[in-house]
């Protein structure tokens, strides 16, 4: 789970400055070749890069000071991130080192000098604290209250030691946000740390307790729809959508037209990041319709889910390139079809969900070897060319690899709604597709029904 504040900060904005360059530097302690290190300034996103020794200099324009952040992807090793302070003419300088408690390096200590050595710290300070209150301080919502209160204290002083007046005042301005975000994060922390869901009552009072017609607390009532609401979760038609449900569900709650906007609006946004098409995109979409009164997020969603349609099943699938292992080019359209049913893993190197599923493909193309009627591919958004060629020639795969260089760029990702990975498509001996969000390999039973 990531960072509250980062969240929150990202997409802000501080004071005026000059397209000078902030500079980021350091060095990754254990570092693997492998890893993959991202700078995200909110949707933008960037490669950083590393010497063979774990050494980088990172420079970026900064028209205005920011907060970035830095996202490792560490090669079978999990996940984890630091969030910098960004000022043109700065430079800031880290040593990132392994915490000693985590043996797969799940997560990395920063050691900070250079210009924004105390803001840098702050933020570290802030995110530990955040998504660490402690297992006492998350058994109820009210020593989580406790707790927050007592953060607050302790943050303001902190804050206060950074000695920059620019990220003070914008730190400033979000606390009341910040406060509403904590208190909303609370279920997924309790879940995460105390591994059970949340059924605390206060809680829920503290859900209930606001102005479900204020568009100001869309957040809080999405929350109370999700842990609370017993209508919204358990509708009689068990075969809509959960979304679907909150349509529903939110027109019942408030009379303002314009929460129930801002409600539709971002489920259906986030209902898009996961959906792969299909008749349930259909049938939400057009519920999305007959509630939202938004014309220019209507028109948003509307062209990113007209093309997805005409990806339904039994739908022609459409074309792109791809390469081999050894650069030649193919069409899509050459490889699926001539008769054969064809699942295909769409996947990259530095994607752990999408590396433990390849053990489940083997088995399959194993399973289905004498099925002459069955083909898999594995087709690979990997940005570095060298990490997949030597993750092929490694595991010598008995199955059809290929890869497509502009990854999430690409057309094909554009055509297909591929925001995220691992994804699965299945197609028929004619071409037409039967899924483009197919059951995993991993799925047992769902997984081989496709192909009974």
């Amino acid at each position: 789970m990531r960072k509250i504040l980062f969240a929150i900060m990202a997409a802000m904005c501080i004071v005026p400055g000059y397209a000078q360059k902030a500079v980021i530097k350091g060095h990754m302690q254990g570092y693997d070749p492998e890893d993959r290190v991202l700078a995200m300034f909110g949707n933008e996103k960037d490669t950083v890069r590393f010497d063979s020794q774990g050494n980088f200099v990172y420079e970026r324009e900064m028209p205005q000071p920011a907060q970035g952040f830095f996202y490792i992807n560490s090669n079978g090793r999990g996940n984890s991130g630091f969030a910098f302070w960004f000022e043109a003419g700065k430079t800031s300088v880290v040593e990132m080192v392994p915490d000693a408690n985590e043996k797969r390096y799940t997560s990395y200590q920063g050691e900070f000098s250079g210009d924004n050595k105390l803001v840098n710290e702050y933020l570290r300070w802030n995110s530990v604290q955040t998504n660490n209150p402690g297992e006492e301080n998350l058994k109820t919502f009210k020593a989580y209250q406790a707790w927050f209160a007592k953060f607050q204290k302790d943050d303001a002083k902190m804050l206060k030691g950074t000695k920059n007046a620019d990220f003070i005042a914008q730190v400033n301005e979000s606390k009341a946000d910040f406060e509403t975000q904590m208190m909303m994060y609370y279920p997924q922390l309790y879940q995460y740390r105390i591994g059970q869901p949340c059924k605390d009552a206060d809680f829920i009072t503290y859900l209930k307790d606001c102005d479900f017609n204020d568009v100001k607390n869309v957040q809080r009532i999405m929350m109370y729809m999700r842990y609370a609401d017993d209508a919204a979760q358990n509708d009689e038609d068990d075969m809509a959508t959960p979304t679907i449900n909150t349509f529903r569900r939110i027109k019942t709650l408030t009379q303002s037209q314009d929460v129930i906007n801002a409600v539709a609006d971002q489920s259906m946004k986030t209902f898009m990041v996961y959906s792969g098409g299909g008749e349930n995109l259909r049938k939400t979409y057009e519920a999305y319709k007959q509630t939202t009164t938004n014309a220019a997020a209507l028109k948003e969603i509307a062209d990113k889910v007209e093309p997805l349609l005409k990806l339904a099943k039994g739908s022609p699938a459409t074309d792109f390139t791809m390469s081999d292992r050894q650069g030649n080019v193919h069409h899509f359209l050459d490889v699926i079809g001539h008769g054969k049913t064809v699942y295909v893993d769409f996947w990259a190197t530095w994607c752990g969900p999408c590396c433990k599923e390849i053990p489940f493909v083997e088995k399959a193309v194993e399973k289905y070897k004498d099925r002459k009627d069955i083909k898999f591919v594995s087709v690979s958004l990997d940005d570095n060319l060298g990490k997949w060629q030597k993750k092929i020639d490694s595991d010598k795969p008995s199955w059809e690899q290929y890869i497509i260089p502009e990854n999430f760029n690409s057309e094909f990702a554009k055509q297909y709604n591929i925001n995220a990975i691992p994804r699965f498509m299945i197609f028929d001996g004619d071409g037409n597709i039967i899924s483009i969000d197919a059951p995993r390999p991993s799925a047992g039973e769902a997984f081989d029904n496709l192909f009974k």
